[in-house]
């Protein structure tokens, strides 16, 4: 939809995902661990994830 291929983000360490709520920024490793939880969320503020994000997940985020 975006108009460019979906590739993996590689960079461990640098900042992938932004909180819509508190803008709090995550590497791919900080996000992966806040989508592990029972209940994905924002280890910034505790905004919940969109329940969708978790559907792509494996698109944008590589093991």
């Amino acid at each position: 939809m975006a108009g460019h291929d979906r590739i993996a983000w590689r960079d461990m360490d640098s900042f992938a995902v932004m909180c819509g709520v508190c803008r709090h920024q995550m590497t791919p490793r900080e996000y992966g661990r806040a989508m592990e939880s029972v209940t994905p969320c924002c280890p910034c503020c505790g905004a919940r994830f969109n329940p969708g994000c978790a559907l792509h997940h494996d698109i944008y985020f590589s093991d």
